[in-house]
């Protein structure tokens, strides 16, 4: 009704003119309900054109729903639909190439555990901080002083690491870390040149440590004879597991290969990567780097057994 109050005091009408329902009373809003929606849809599709509506924006609207996983991805819609959506103001101005790198940091991410280990971490705070008097020395039965302690208790001690590292009961687990920024420099830690006469790398100062130490085990079979006891003595071989970041993993595997593993069997060599997590504000929403990635940091030395799960290190021999 183009002389009703509404339409006098809009800036525009769409006048439909008389519409007659489709009930048998002529009264029911049936056809009249279908025109509005038509018209509805018309008015949001023109409006959506004009303004240049893109699909991700349409996405972003429908966070909750298949629409978003549909458009943006499931990644992406986990991680709003569990409060971390910061990265959405930021969609609009992102590449393809961005998206896909934000895509790539999100996937390293196992929520649960983040969400698990942030609650952990606030309820110890809010407990405020543990009293150092609280804190007790170990009790004086699980531990020796070494140079205090019965000779034949030492021999006894060392007589069974020999014999457990004989018996393939032993790594060992170099945490090498990462690049030795901190000290100015480019290249991983263990590449170092400590400045010894020698001018040996950290890694193969490590490695020729193994080395004599599998030969003390050798030793230790050396008091048999026959072609058995010089088998038993080719197959000690310590196995040696270096943990590195995810970013000097690569290099310091080609380091190893450069210098032909400084005389230990490659196959006793696993390398595997430090495991990261996110960084979190104390509100513990995940901390954004760029608009584009995410700061990680590395999880400690207690994310060790979980890094060597996570790389199937248990299954190496």
């Amino acid at each position: 009704n183009k002389d009703s109050l509404l339409a006098r005091y809009s800036d525009a009408s769409i006048i439909t003119g008389k519409i007659v329902e489709a009930d048998q009373h002529k009264i029911a809003p049936t056809a009249s309900t279908v025109v509005c929606l038509a018209i509805g849809d018309a008015l949001a599709v023109t409006l959506s054109a004009r303004m240049k509506f893109t699909l991700p924006e349409f996405g972003l609207r429908h966070p909750g729903g298949v629409l978003f996983e549909k458009v943006l991805g499931k990644v992406f819609q986990e991680f709003a639909m569990k409060g971390q959506g910061r990265f959405l103001r930021f969609w609009k101005r992102m590449t393809n190439e961005e998206r896909d790198k934000l895509r790539r940091d999100f996937e390293r991410i196992d929520l649960a555990e983040l969400s698990r280990i942030y609650l952990q971490c606030r309820s110890k705070a809010e407990k405020g901080a543990i009293d150092p008097h609280s804190l007790e020395p170990l009790p004086s039965h699980t531990w020796d002083k070494l140079h205090e302690s019965d000779p034949a208790a030492v021999a006894a001690w060392r007589d069974a690491g020999l014999r457990a590292l004989r018996e393939g009961k032993i790594a060992v687990v170099l945490m090498a870390g990462g690049q030795a920024t901190r000290l100015g420099m480019t290249m991983p830690k263990g590449f170092l040149d400590l400045n010894l006469p020698s001018h040996k790398s950290l890694y193969q100062l490590h490695a020729e440590k193994l080395l004599r130490l599998q030969d003390d085990v050798r030793q230790t079979l050396a008091g048999g004879d026959g072609d058995e006891v010089v088998q038993q003595q080719q197959q000690i071989q310590i196995p040696f597991y270096v943990m590195t970041s995810p970013e000097a993993l690569q290099q310091t595997h080609q380091f190893f290969i450069k210098h032909q593993f400084f005389g230990l069997c490659p196959k006793q060599v696993f390398f595997f990567k430090q495991r990261s997590l996110p960084c979190v504000a104390p509100s513990g929403e995940i901390i954004m780097d760029t608009k584009c990635s995410v700061v990680f940091s590395p999880d400690g030395h207690g994310g060790l057994f979980v890094a060597l799960k996570d790389a199937k290190a248990y299954e190496v021999r």
